[in-house]
C-alpha cells in the first residue's frame, strides 16, 4: 500500500477514549485527557480495502466511519496539540481500544552564525522515525519553518513521543540536528522550548 498524506486544520485533542467496532462501522470517541471533554481530531482508517477513509470528530468528540471491511483495519489520529497517534490492526481486537496522547510542544528561538549575527532564511525541518503501525503519514510534504530577518523561528506541534529530529540548515553554513535529548521534563510540562542554535561556517 502506498503512503498517504493527509492535511488537517486546527484541532485540539488528547485521548482516544473508546474505539468500538460493529459490522463495517468504526466509531471513535476522542476526549481531552485531563478534563475528559470532547475534542476535535482527524481520524483515518486503513484496511484491506484499497483506500483510506477519514472523518473529523464532531462537537461531541465522536466520529463514525463507514468501512467496506473490518479486515486488517488500523487507524491514525491527528491533532494540532498532541501530535499523531497510530493504532495497528493487531491492537484492534474485541470491541474497544484505549489510547492516551501526550501533548506536543512549541519550539522557538533564534538562529545565529559564528559571529553572533542573525541568520535569515534558514530552514527548520522536523522529521520523525518511521512507525510500522502508521499506515497513514500526515507529515509527508509538510513545509519546513524558516527564520525571519531577525533569525527567529517557530515550530508548532513537535511530537517528542515520536522521537522528533529538528534540523537547521542554510546554504552557506553547516547544518545542525537536535534530537529529543535537548528537551527537559520541564519543557514537556510547559509545552514550549526556547532553542537557540548557532550555525558555523562550512
Amino acid at each position: 500500500m502506498s503512503v498517504t498524506s493527509v492535511m488537517v486544520g486546527s484541532t485540539l485533542a488528547a485521548t482516544i477514549g473508546v474505539i468500538s467496532i460493529s459490522a463495517a462501522e468504526l466509531r471513535v470517541q476522542v476526549t481531552e485527557s485531563r478534563t475528559s471533554a470532547p475534542v476535535k481530531a482527524v481520524v483515518v482508517a486503513v484496511g484491506a480495502f484499497p483506500r483510506v477513509i477519514s472523518g473529523l470528530t464532531d462537537a461531541t468528540g465522536s466520529v463514525v466511519l463507514q468501512l467496506p471491511s473490518l479486515e486488517k483495519v488500523a487507524i491514525a489520529v491527528r491533532t494540532d496539540t498532541h501530535g499523531i497517534k497510530c493504532i495497528g490492526s493487531e491492537r484492534i481486537q474485541g470491541s474497544s481500544v484505549s489510547v492516551t496522547m501526550t501533548p506536543s510542544i512549541r519550539v522557538y528561538g533564534v538562529v545565529t552564525d559564528a559571529s553572533g549575527a542573525a541568520v535569515a532564511d534558514a530552514t527548520v525541518s522536523t522529521t520523525y522515525e518511521v512507525q510500522p503501525e502508521c499506515r497513514v503519514r500526515f507529515d509527508v510534504g509538510a513545509p519546513a519553518a524558516r527564520t525571519n530577518e531577525r533569525g527567529e523561528y517557530v515550530v508548532r506541534n513537535v511530537d517528542l513521543e515520536r522521537n522528533a529530529l529538528l534540523t537547521f540548515q542554510h546554504p552557506f553554513l553547516k547544518g545542525v540536528t537536535v534530537d529529543k535529548s535537548a528537551f527537559s521534563e520541564s519543557d514537556r510540562m510547559q509545552r514550549r522550548k526556547e532553542l537557540n542554535v548557532r550555525l558555523d561556517n562550512r
